[in-house]
């Protein structure tokens, strides 16, 4: 086998990154794909998602201009918190600094995964589809294999890999398509949180629960969506959908070298998958050109989400109250990450913990 051929599992926004990047690097990367086309898992896609990313920096680090598929939300105008049916202002947010961009997931030409599939195929990147790789192939992978899974529950155990499930609801309605408007929703509806976002005429909202949501709450955050901006949903819009996180996540494992949130990479600041994905994507190609300096990279990545995670589960012992997922962004959770914000204050944790 030649040493520049690269094997990618999974051909969401990890796996693709990596394979631009390795192909423009004189390598010739394969991806596998479970699913019948770009887009990831169908069952909860095409989607909006928003994150905070500084695109200039995020270009200098993996090489790629995202900035077509990326949509700024004007945060003064069009992003809102409620807890309930009362707007609050979202602890840790700063509506002069803070910024957020929506980008679509799923098989539209108009998403991120369209995007680089596009990208990828005028490259001559092969893309096989509808290959679902199984605890054999894991286990007989060559060198230079990556695996992109995502939240695939199935890979995990077919690598016999110990991994979180986790669930709730999306549902989804056509907007005005200039529209780009983000809204983070708390309250005695679920134990987590809700988010909607709008991008490319589409507003999508998904719903997440600690155990599972009943119809009665299904009907109570409709009420409030209906209140708040006179959106109509009813439980019979809700789909319900499933995914999983690995327990225990680690960057190499013989021949196998994890990226997204196959490696645990989400992004640190705020717990947003997207652009870890992206960043994860260009250690993962790391793996493949500098071994040692992709896991420094992915050291470096961890580390502060790993204080994070301390420090979240230190308040929720405490009794706090914003310990979702949607409130990861206290003040002095900024981390020197690429794309995140200027300024390290990763000491401000370090206080914390002494």
């Amino acid at each position: 086998m030649s040493d520049k051929k690269v094997t990618i599992v999974g051909a969401g926004p990890a796996g693709l990154t990596a394979a631009v990047i390795l192909k423009r690097e004189g390598y010739e990367p394969i991806v596998y794909e479970a699913e019948k086309t770009y887009g990831g898992d169908p069952s909860w896609h095409p989607s909006v998602h928003g994150t905070p990313v500084n695109l200039d920096l995020l270009e200098d680090y993996t090489g790629i201009d995202f900035s077509p598929v990326f949509h700024e939300v004007d945060v003064k105008k069009n992003y809102k918190y409620y807890y309930n049916l009362d707007e609050v202002q979202r602890p840790g947010f700063d509506f002069d600094k803070d910024f957020i961009f929506n980008v679509e997931r799923g098989p539209r030409e108009c998403s991120l995964d369209g995007f680089l599939y596009k990208m990828a195929c005028d490259m001559g990147i092969p893309v096989v589809f509808d290959s679902r790789w199984t605890k054999e192939d894991f286990e007989n992978a060559g060198p230079n294999t990556i695996i992109a899974t995502g939240l695939d529950g199935r890979s995990y155990q077919e690598r016999d890999v110990k991994s979180t499930p986790f669930f709730g609801y999306w549902t989804s309605q056509k907007c005005d398509p200039d529209l780009v408007s983000a809204a983070t929703y708390e309250g005695d509806f679920t134990n987590e949180y809700a988010y909607a976002c709008t991008a490319n005429g589409l507003w999508y909202c998904l719903l997440f629960a600690k155990g599972d949501v009943s119809r009665e709450n299904l009907e109570k955050f409709g009420e409030l969506m209906y209140k708040i901006d006179g959106r109509k949903v009813i439980p019979e819009d809700w789909a319900r959908f499933t995914g999983s996180t690995v327990r225990n996540p680690v960057f190499r494992d013989g021949n196998l070298t994890f990226t997204g949130t196959a490696a645990g990479m989400i992004e640190p600041a705020r717990g947003y998958g997207i652009v870890g994905a992206l960043l994860s994507g260009r250690i993962a190609a790391w793996s493949i050109t500098d071994p040692e300096k992709a896991q420094r990279e992915y050291d470096r990545f961890m580390d502060p989400l790993k204080k994070h995670v301390a420090m979240k589960i230190r308040e929720l012992k405490a009794g706090e109250k914003y310990v979702s997922a949607s409130f990861m962004d206290h003040d002095d959770l900024w981390f020197d990450m690429p794309t995140i914000k200027s300024g390290v204050r990763d000491r401000d944790i370090q206080d914390k913990q002494e």
